[in-house]
């Protein structure tokens, strides 16, 4: 199963989601959960991963999750020389067994235009990194996914679903994925 990922944070709280489905083409998942922990450290640009890896790594061994694949909210590597991200840390948390794909929505440092995924006519590209996977295949992944705006459904589902956790949203969206669990 593929997971998305994506994590809010509310005062010293980490609120985590993750979201599976079966394939890229999914039009929502078929099962989520949602998690809460302690923040481990305050944001460090170029080292989000001190703050988001232990709050992911909580709920991925809370629900002992096993995905074929992730993807998550940022960065896997932060340039052309591959230097890891937050990606990057939960892939070497896998010890490279599974594939991570980073969507972000912001350009970090030089990284290059050929992470630049265009999607849904948007003239704001979306940035592709990954590792164990070759960025192609990803952003090809990423392009497939379902949704007509530059973020995918299930992307911005599960973005929704931690800020719902975390209180900054007031509901879910309609097409409310498979079962939650909490």
């Amino acid at each position: 199963m593929i997971f998305a990922l994506d994590v809010c944070y509310r005062g010293g709280e980490a609120f985590s989601a993750a979201v599976g489905f079966s394939s890229f083409e999914a039009r929502s998942p078929r099962i989520e959960y949602t998690d809460r922990s302690d923040i481990a450290c305050n944001y460090i640009p170029g080292e989000f991963y001190r703050r988001e890896l232990p709050a992911v790594v909580h709920l991925i061994e809370r629900y002992r999750l096993e995905p074929e694949l992730l993807i998550v909210d940022g960065y896997v590597t932060l340039d052309e020389n591959g230097r890891a991200g937050f990606g990057y840390a939960l892939y070497e948390y896998f010890e490279q067994r599974v594939p991570v794909i980073g969507v972000a929505k912001s350009r970090f440092g030089k990284i290059s235009s050929l992470h630049e995924l265009y999607r849904g006519g948007s003239r704001r590209p979306l940035y592709i990194t990954a590792a164990g996977i070759e960025i192609e295949e990803a952003k090809e992944a990423i392009g497939k996914m379902h949704g007509p705006y530059r973020i995918p459904d299930i992307l911005r589902y599960v973005d929704r679903l931690s800020r719902y956790e975390c209180g900054e949203g007031k509901s879910l969206p309609p097409e409310k994925g498979g079962n939650q669990v909490t």
